[in-house]
């Protein structure tokens, strides 16, 4: 169980907690990315389904934490340098 995000613009919830998000706004056209380290030097970066202050970084040594601040859910877990920012371009 875990994320539900409809792209057809519904609000996604939680399976577990049945917490519901607001779906982007039009405003919010360019995506939120997490940015992680990737194979080879070259980074990675995977769409998020929610707004850019929904999302915590922290660092614990070697160790770099994505949480969904609402639920306290770890989404990351791992190597850094970890970003989590909007994209330039819209999707």
């Amino acid at each position: 169980m875990g994320w539900f995000y409809y792209p057809n613009g519904e609000p996604a919830f939680h399976a577990l907690t049945q917490r519901r998000f607001e779906p982007l706004s039009e405003a919010d056209a360019h995506p939120v990315l997490l940015c992680v380290p990737g194979i080879n030097g070259h980074p990675e970066e995977h769409i998020l389904p929610y707004r850019l202050d929904d999302y915590q970084v922290t660092q614990t040594g070697d160790i770099w934490n994505v949480t969904v601040t609402a639920i306290n859910e770890v989404i990351y877990a791992g190597p850094g340098p970890v970003q989590v920012r909007r994209s330039t371009a819209p999707f």
